[in-house]
């Protein structure tokens, strides 16, 4: 009887990954994007703006240019147009790329953006939306 328990015991750990190291990937990245991420919002009368930045550069587990400043930007309303300065570039992403999915208020009716920068020692990003109103996000260097 007890060869027939440790025979099952052993078939039952042959059987088991001994190496799933990636298993948990998905839950350190999201740790990380809500560590470096900050949340601001705009109240007008008839609109009102979420904005959520993830400071994407200290954040293992994805493929960036780390050369550069990489900023996630969601917008929960939809602005008509989105600036952050001159020297960044601005791209648009889908809400169903990788990059978008890390943001921590995740929803596939915001608006996505990456912003990208020159590296600096302040990691600031000012972002203008609908060319009038202004939100400044301030992230701790890594």
């Amino acid at each position: 009887m007890r060869l027939v328990i440790l025979s099952f015991l052993f078939l039952l750990t042959a059987c088991v990954d001994k190496h799933n190291v990636g298993f948990f990937d998905n839950d350190k990245v999201e740790q990380q994007a809500l560590k470096y991420s900050a949340k601001k919002e705009i109240y007008l009368k008839d609109k009102r703006y979420l904005v959520v930045v993830t400071y994407l550069n200290p954040i293992h587990y994805i493929d960036i240019d780390r050369k550069k400043d990489n900023f996630l930007i969601n917008v929960f309303t939809d602005p008509k147009s989105v600036d952050v300065g001159s020297g960044a570039k601005i791209l648009n992403l889908e809400s169903s790329s990788k990059i978008s999915k890390i943001s921590p208020i995740y929803s596939k009716w915001s608006k996505y953006y990456l912003a990208i920068k020159n590296i600096n020692d302040e990691k600031i990003l000012n972002i203008k939306l609908d060319g009038k109103y202004e939100i400044n996000f301030r992230f701790e260097n890594e």
